[in-house]
């Protein structure tokens, strides 16, 4: 079973925010995400900048342990958050097709 966690970051710039999340793939990776894929919301309201960001894990509690490490304290420091993000987590059901 795949479980997906998407992110919505209010960000000070999007451009630094993605590349300071790209910095972290080892690290993220060693705490059990499969894969990710960072994106610029473009539907944010005028003057605000917004990434989401959607990795796969194969247990929503792999996560939950890895969101209370120093580790992500500082990959969350890098993102430059304005704000708590949103954090939805999401079981596959159905694979691409």
């Amino acid at each position: 079973m795949v479980f997906w966690v998407l992110g919505v970051y209010k960000v000070k710039d999007v451009e630094a925010a993605a590349a300071s999340y790209e910095t972290s793939r080892e690290t993220r990776h060693a705490a059990g995400q499969k894969s990710y894929r960072v994106f610029k919301v473009t539907n944010a309201p005028e003057g605000e900048q917004k990434i989401a960001i959607l990795g796969d894990w194969d247990d929503p509690a792999q996560f939950e342990a890895f969101c209370t490490t120093s580790e992500f304290k500082a990959i969350a420091d890098g993102l430059q958050m304005l704000e708590p993000p949103q954090v939805t987590v999401l079981q596959e059901l159905s694979a691409p097709h």
